[in-house]
């Protein structure tokens, strides 16, 4: 990135090996976002449609409300409200949302990287 905070103009996607400054101790150190903020993610190929507004299971937890959650399909990232909703009370860990359009059924199985979801959560998060 080599930019200053400062002199972001607007909102950049940060990615695990990104390095930032810290004030750690009253001393300016450097560290890697991953080692600061725990990302997990998730990739799905899908072989069938998801319909919309059905329940769809993903495979990594998040908490729902607190905007941890980031759902790509095809690539392209959705927006939470748009082309998805998180199910669950605002607070709670879910594993569940929906799509507010149907997806996956394009005949496009020979693209790669074409019906793919992709799920990042920023944080830890399990059922329990």
């Amino acid at each position: 990135m080599n930019k200053k905070v400062s002199e972001l103009t607007e909102a950049t996607q940060i990615n695990d090996d990104d390095i930032i400054m810290i004030l750690q101790n009253n001393e300016n150190k450097k560290a890697k976002i991953s080692k600061l903020l725990p990302l997990q993610r998730a990739t799905v190929t899908l072989e069938s449609t998801v319909n919309a507004n059905t329940n769809y299971t993903l495979p990594v937890y998040y908490e729902v409300g607190n905007n941890s959650l980031e759902v790509f399909y095809c690539g392209s990232k959705l927006e939470k409200g748009t082309d998805y909703n998180e199910i669950g009370n605002v607070g709670d860990v879910s594993n569940i949302i929906q799509f507010t359009d149907s997806i996956g059924d394009l005949d496009m199985s020979s693209v790669e990287g074409f019906e793919t979801l992709e799920f990042v959560v920023r944080g830890e998060y399990s059922a329990s």
